[in-house]
């Protein structure tokens, strides 16, 4: 026994020596705090929409755009489109105009000829028939039966040919009138393209709908008008905003978005005026994460945020914000690190230190933060614990 005593002893030592090299926490009161930081911009909660004219030829290409952010007034022009397509096809659609003229004037001079070639004929067959009539002797002591049979028949060939002739000059009248309505039809296709052109260029320039400050808008990448974009009719091309109530569109990263929330206080800096702090708080959070910027996989929840003082000298609709949400705030927490606490048959645990050892001790947790947990029942303030699962640390 003697023997083995020596050896007791230095095993001792050495699991002491162990737990001394375990790194421990004292678990305390304090405020258990939780900031999501955010980046976005401001704008105004309520304003007017600038598209695109309602073309009836397509997409044009944008030529022109007033400055951004530039003070304009009711009537001034803030986007001005490409016209020289639209006025080469509007002198196109003139040209053709002028050629139907001229079909019309050549295609009416030939009918009139022709019609006055069948009138001529008509006439014609109807005085000789007029002569044959008045003029036939059917006395056979005068003329033989031969004859007069011979007169008879050209009497009926004078009439079949006189009705064939008033047949063909309906006919023709009725073609005539079909051929020159199809010719008035294509001029008219051709008077409604032309008179679609000169509408279409003189929606070529959109005007300030009111006074107001001009904020381009942004796609859901993030992108704004520029000058040589296709735009189609409708598109949206900038705001006219209303200065009077000004918010706040900040986005939060997925990962960071933790249990976010209306009415959280929110601090604004701005980009341009990083000393000068704004107040506000969360109005309403997206439901679902959304990507910002093209091809960027990340995702972002959208936040939109009240602001408690409305200054237009600094609140800008476009200017860039940085911002701190304080999604939690609760003084007088026991707190502990995430990373002592672990999971034993699905309840939470740490290993607190008890003299030269250390006791698991299951406890129950409120809220978190990204480092800490409220711990709601099992410790108490001064009571430590391992930062490292105890189990895994002994030899």
């Amino acid at each position: 026994m003697k023997k083995l005593m020596p050896f007791a002893l230095l095993l001792l030592g050495a699991c002491s020596e162990d737990t001394e090299q375990i790194p421990l926490y004292e678990a305390n009161q304090q405020t258990l705090s939780v900031v999501v930081p955010a980046s976005g911009e401001l704008f105004a909660a309520r304003s007017e929409m600038v598209t695109a004219p309602a073309f009836r030829n397509g997409p044009q290409s944008l030529a022109w755009l007033a400055p951004e952010f530039s003070q304009v007034s009711k009537g001034d022009v803030i986007a001005r489109f490409d016209a020289e397509s639209l006025q080469l096809r509007a002198e196109q659609s003139q040209h053709r105009m002028a050629l139907s003229d001229l079909d019309i004037q050549e295609k009416d001079a030939e009918l009139s000829t022709q019609g006055d070639a069948i009138s001529k004929d008509i006439e014609l067959v109807g005085e000789e028939k007029t002569f044959a009539e008045q003029f036939a002797i059917e006395d056979l002591q005068i003329r033989s039966k031969l004859e007069i049979l011979e007169s008879l028949q050209d009497k009926e060939y004078l009439g079949a040919k006189q009705e064939y002739l008033h047949w063909k000059d309906d006919s023709f009248q009725q073609s005539s009138a079909g051929e020159l309505g199809l010719l008035a039809m294509q001029k008219s296709q051709h008077q409604q393209r032309l008179e679609s052109f000169t509408s279409s260029l003189d929606l070529l320039e959109v005007k300030a709908p009111h006074d107001g400050t001009l904020v381009y808008y942004a796609d859901w990448s993030g992108q704004k008008p520029s000058v040589g974009q296709t735009m189609w009719p409708g598109s949206k091309i900038a705001t006219l905003p209303d200065l009077s109530l000004i918010k706040a569109k900040l986005f939060v990263l997925e990962a960071e978005a933790l249990s976010l929330a209306p009415g959280q206080a929110v601090s604004l800096y701005l980009v341009a005026q990083p000393q000068t702090e704004l107040k506000g708080e969360v109005e309403s959070v997206a439901p679902m994460p959304s990507s910002i910027r093209r091809n960027d996989p990340q995702k972002y929840y959208e936040v939109t945020v009240s602001l408690n003082q409305q200054n237009r000298d600094l609140l800008v609709p476009g200017r860039k914000v940085e911002a701190k949400i304080q999604v939690l705030d609760q003084p007088d927490s026991l707190v502990v690190p995430l990373q002592s606490l672990f999971n034993q048959q699905n309840q939470h645990i740490v290993y607190r230190k008890n003299g030269s050892g250390f006791d698991p001790v299951p406890v129950q947790i409120g809220r978190t933060s990204l480092s800490f947990a409220q711990i709601l029942s099992g410790l108490e303030e001064g009571d430590e614990v391992a930062l490292v699962n105890v189990k895994d640390a002994q030899p």
